[in-house]
């Protein structure tokens, strides 16, 4: 299939529609020349095993999947990338052909990355695929300003990254629940920046929390690194969830500052009113080290910890813990606990336990 193309060592498409209907594997270098486009019907796959070269503009359709590509973009699976066209079916279809490759440590030349380039306009992304790696070159996420979605951004398998220079825009829109949902370990982001979001991270899995499920609340997403970045005019900053959750911030600005709509918006009298706790932890482990929080006022607790019930023998219901070292800190409300849920702080057999571990340590702040 496709000799007629393969020329000098590698197969060279001119500009046209190539239709595949069965599997294929390229085992020599692919060059797409500009306007040529591979038609790759359901339920077949193409894989390249070797080099790879096309433009920027698209160069895959069809309901069909690519496989052995390292690097993608995309606007090869069709997004536009101009803020205003909904690009979500495109970045999804683009994270979709990233291989998932299990769990194992340090395999050489393991994983997918995936360019951003562009402004994209998109409802909620999943990454399912472990290994994939999102490089941002100065592009934007942006929310749909209307409509209700749990996330923009999930990750859910281990050793995912975000490099570059990334930016969120949050549109002002109540109905998401967070921008990014990290709900896997080994996770590392740099340089993301989140605009106007109701939440800007959420670490774990809410659900573990309120389950009444026996171990849900002893599960946890650690080994999460965030380098950099900032929320910026966002109504909350981090929430985790999760006896086993742990979370390092490094050199990030996390900042809440809700009065940002001009008063003729019919959206302002909502934004305002709703949650605006900067950090909400509840029985999981935060740690920030430079850079800064605040929340600028005196009548929302800038940290909150909640407790989360354990039911496991080596656990106990108790509260989250906040660690903040070199850090800037503005507020008039630093710090309170709650318990919605009126959980009580006791061991696996309900024998009551003192929470001798403090729930908030400050280091050299000012």
């Amino acid at each position: 299939m496709f000799q007629t193309h393969y020329s000098e060592g590698a197969y060279r498409f001119a500009k046209g529609r190539y239709s595949f209907t069965s599997n294929i594997i390229f085992d020599k270098p692919v060059i797409l020349d500009e306007g040529a486009l591979f038609d790759i019907s359901e339920g077949i796959t193409v894989t390249f095993g070797s080099a790879f070269t096309a433009g920027t503009g698209q160069v895959f359709t069809g309901k069909g999947h690519v496989r052995g590509l390292k690097k993608l973009m995309p606007e090869w699976f069709g997004a536009i990338g101009d803020g205003i066209t909904d690009d979500t079916r495109a970045i999804q279809k683009t994270l979709d052909c990233c291989e998932d490759r299990g769990y194992s440590m340090g395999s050489a030349g393991t994983g997918n990355v995936v360019v951003l380039t562009g402004s994209y306009l998109v409802s909620s992304l999943d990454v399912k695929s472990t290994y994939v790696t999102i490089h941002s070159e100065n592009a934007w996420l942006i929310a749909q300003s209307t409509g209700s979605y749990p996330y923009l951004l999930k990750f859910t398998r281990h050793f995912c990254r975000i490099t570059g220079t990334l930016f969120i825009e949050g549109n002002y829109n109540l109905g998401y629940e967070c921008m990014i949902n990290v709900n896997t370990r080994h996770f590392i982001a740099h340089n993301v920046t989140i605009w106007r979001a109701s939440l800007g991270w959420l670490f774990g899995n809410r659900s573990w929390a309120t389950s009444g499920i026996p171990g849900d609340a002893e599960k946890g997403d650690s080994e999460i690194e965030i380098i950099g970045g900032a929320t910026v005019h966002c109504l909350r900053g981090v929430e985790i969830v999760g006896a086993n959750t742990i979370v390092v911030f490094s050199n990030a600005l996390i900042y809440s500052y809700p009065w940002t709509l001009p008063k003729e918006d019919p959206r302002k009298a909502a934004w305002e009113s709703a949650d605006s706790t900067l950090v909400r932890c509840i029985g999981s482990l935060v740690y920030f080290t430079g850079g800064g929080l605040a929340n600028f006022s005196s009548k929302i607790p800038l940290i909150e910890v909640q407790p989360i019930r354990c039911t496991k023998p080596q656990y106990f219901s108790n509260y989250g813990g906040v660690y903040i070292a070199n850090a800037h800190i503005e507020s008039g409300n630093l710090f309170a606990t709650a318990n919605p849920n009126n959980i009580p702080t006791q061991d696996s057999k309900g024998n009551p336990v003192v929470q001798e571990m403090k729930s908030l340590i400050l280091t050299s702040c000012g």
